[in-house]
């Protein structure tokens, strides 16, 4: 419902900049430069900047509230003490910062933009056997190690701002996948593949974090992964591809005439 109210304004924005020209040009009041090759490549040049600063703007912004945010979220967590076992564990796999939340509820997941730790609760170590806690932990390990949760947001914010290219959307769950079948790989790699499919399987229901990276998600293609199953490959949909150029091409309208109203207006 946002994106379509979006969507609805910047229409009838478009409507009244293209609307106001017409009818300055028509006044005589002011008059549109726009005639020539050369013209029209100055303008787009001008728009596709204009736009490119917006947007950068807006990612940096967008970036920058959901790390602030998930920040505030995570301080409101309880946390204490580690039984011993499950900091030793930890610390085996290489788990710097390690959280332990005394909640009966399943929770396991990596959050921390600039420094990332991992956040299990009492009621998952609670749930899995010493090889599945190291599987799991090992897993979050990975997450941690390669900076995933400032990845994620800065993907999460590059696909609100760039609404209006549904690739990105697209591409923000595939480099979802590829983390987890990533972190995935550490774990088999080092325990085989057996304590990572029982502890998915314990855990594959579980809730899934809102500020950071959980070890329950995109279960099928890490199922497959973890049976030698060939993976499908994956390739946006036409559809994704002509609503990513239409998108693009409807708000370099927007800038464009935003950029000439701007113009005409200095002048």
């Amino acid at each position: 419902m946002r994106r379509l109210m979006v969507w609805a304004a910047l229409g009838v924005l478009l409507v009244i900049c293209w609307r106001w020209l017409a009818a300055c040009g028509g006044a005589g009041q002011c008059k549109l430069s726009v005639a020539g090759p050369n013209d029209w490549l100055s303008l787009t040049i001008a728009a596709i900047t204009a736009l490119g600063i917006l947007t950068g703007a807006a990612l940096v912004g967008r970036t920058s509230w959901l790390i602030v945010a998930s920040a505030v979220e995570l301080r409101r967590l309880p946390i204490t003490s580690p039984p011993d076992h499950v900091r030793a564990t930890a610390t085996s796999v290489g788990i710097r910062r390690l959280r332990f939340l005394p909640l009966r509820g399943e929770a396991v997941f990596c959050a921390g933009a600039l420094r990332p730790a991992v956040y299990i609760s009492k009621g998952v170590c609670d749930r899995l056997q010493m090889e599945e806690l190291a599987a799991v932990l090992m897993h979050e390990a990975e997450h941690a190690s390669s900076y995933d949760p400032a990845r994620r947001a800065v993907w999460r914010a590059a696909s609100e701002v760039f609404f209006f290219m549904p690739l990105l959307s697209w591409l923000r769950e595939r480099r979802i996948e590829c983390s987890e079948l990533r972190a995935d790989r550490r774990a088999i790699d080092a325990l085989g593949p057996k304590p990572v499919a029982s502890a998915l399987w314990s855990l594959g229901t579980a809730a899934l974090s809102p500020t950071g990276v959980a070890f329950s998600g995109t279960i099928d293609i890490r199922t497959a992964q973890l049976l030698g199953d060939p993976l499908p490959r994956r390739l946006p949909g036409a559809s994704v591809v002509a609503l990513t150029v239409g998108g693009f091409a409807f708000a370099l309208a927007v800038m464009t005439c935003v950029v000439q109203v701007g113009s005409r207006l200095a002048q």
